[in-house]
């Protein structure tokens, strides 16, 4: 039985009668490269998050301060040497940036900061960084909340319906300007989820918070208003494109 789902996309990126098999054409080729340069940091980043209560803005800073060597970060490492990680600080009586209103313990920064010392690709987060940082999350959480759906990683986006593909053209312009139909009916794997969840979430916010909204949307839950996409991993052919 035929299945048809839509795919946004810039024009001239697919083709009508193209098969895309997401072993070799998925979401991976481009968020691989983040990973591959800065999984370490994700980690230590997002432990620390849960730990202390930071937010991810916050944390990028700190990571991005050890890494550049700024005087802040070396008087807070000389701190955190001396002190052999014990204890807690005032992160902005070194790094002015970072805000944060409870003492921090030095052993959860210095997590952070040696990986950041240690990391030679340059933290950026206009190059990848930050939606590298968020999939590193959303993948933790589906290992444990929804272990049987694709890892976001190997799959090709659609949309369930022309009606979600024209909210999310129109909400995200920069994804595509074109909806191709997708025959999705030798697709094994297809997991429908509201990715307004995953947008709701704020770069202030900590691990623990994102954690309930990512939760959601693992689980599933639509929001009051959805934007609806489905996860596609195996095999399907590129259709005709929408004229409307």
């Amino acid at each position: 039985m035929t299945k048809i789902l839509y795919k946004v996309a810039p024009e001239g990126l697919l083709s009508s009668g193209r098969v895309l098999n997401t072993q070799t054409y998925n979401y991976g080729l481009v968020t691989e490269p983040a990973f591959a340069a800065f999984g370490e940091l994700y980690g230590a980043i997002v432990n620390c998050s849960r730990a202390t209560g930071l937010g991810f803005h916050h944390l990028t800073i700190i990571a991005m301060a050890f890494q550049e060597r700024t005087d802040g970060a070396l008087a807070l490492a000389k701190v955190i040497s001396t002190r052999k990680g014990t204890g807690a600080v005032m992160l902005n009586e070194y790094l002015p940036l970072v805000v944060f209103p409870s003492p921090v313990s030095l052993a959860h920064i210095y997590q952070v900061a040696d990986v950041a010392f240690k990391c030679e690709a340059p933290i950026d987060p206009s190059h990848g960084f930050d939606n590298g940082l968020w999939e590193y999350l959303y993948e933790q959480i589906r290992e444990t909340q929804a272990p049987h759906a694709p890892p976001r990683s190997s799959v090709v986006y659609a949309s369930p319906d022309v009606e979600n593909a024209e909210r999310f053209m129109s909400s995200y312009p920069s994804y595509g300007d074109t909806i191709w139909t997708l025959d999705v009916s030798e697709c094994e794997s297809q997991f429908a989820a509201d990715m307004t969840w995953l947008n709701k979430i704020q770069s202030s916010d900590n691990a623990n918070n994102a954690a309930i909204l990512v939760q959601s949307y693992w689980k599933q839950v639509a929001s009051q208003d959805p934007i609806m996409e489905v996860l596609l991993e195996g095999e399907m052919m590129v259709g005709e494109t929408l004229v409307r």
